[in-house]
């Protein structure tokens, strides 16, 4: 049966209402604010977050020597990096939900009458998150050693501007399970220096 003119004015009216709701929802959606980066005064953190890591054995391990004046004579640091990630300028998908980065410093002497004197090591962990909605980077900082340990929350933006900093308290049983961590990571580290992986 054809239109008549009473039904095509409420087709189109229909049309029409249907296009101005879409257009206003639209809108709506267009000024939701901007999600607020993570308030580091109130952010849940496990200090243990870290002992839990599994590194990559792909990942080949960075080595440098630093020889600084503030270092006693005949003393060096032997740095042993690995890396996940880092140095980014915006918001990568490929890295996310995040990357860790892990460093084991570890101060020698050698000498002709001992090869090689350890007078202090420790390890710096990093785990960061990236939010590519607010444009932040999280980082959780664990820098610990033999006899102690501390962590650090530090939000950055992808140009590497500190945005906020705190740190987290740790207990004595966490500071003992650190600890413990530590000692795995040098032992891991000498591992894949003498076992490094194949080239591909």
């Amino acid at each position: 049966m054809p239109r008549t003119r009473g039904s095509w004015i409420d087709m189109w009216t229909t049309v029409s209402c249907a296009i101005l709701l879409a257009a206003l929802v639209g809108c709506t959606r267009g000024s939701e604010p901007k999600p607020a980066p993570p308030d580091l005064a109130t952010l849940a953190v496990d200090p243990l977050a870290c002992t839990t890591l599994t590194l990559k054995r792909e990942i080949k391990l960075q080595q440098e020597v630093i020889s600084e004046p503030s270092v006693m004579e005949g003393w060096v640091i032997m740095a042993l990096r690995y890396r996940e990630g880092g140095g980014e300028r915006e918001y990568d998908p490929k890295l996310s939900p995040g990357y860790t980065n892990v460093s084991v410093f570890i101060e020698v002497k050698q000498s002709e009458q001992v090869p090689l004197v350890v007078y202090r090591d420790f390890s710096v962990v990093e785990i960061w998150r990236l939010d590519g909605r607010t444009h932040t980077k999280l980082c959780c900082l664990w820098t610990i050693n033999r006899n102690e340990a501390s962590l650090r929350l530090m939000l950055e933006d992808f140009g590497r501007t500190l945005l906020a900093e705190r740190n987290v308290p740790l207990n004595d049983e966490q500071v003992a399970q650190l600890k413990a961590f530590h000692h795995h990571l040098l032992a891991r580290f000498l591992e894949m220096l003498r076992n490094p992986p194949r080239a591909a």
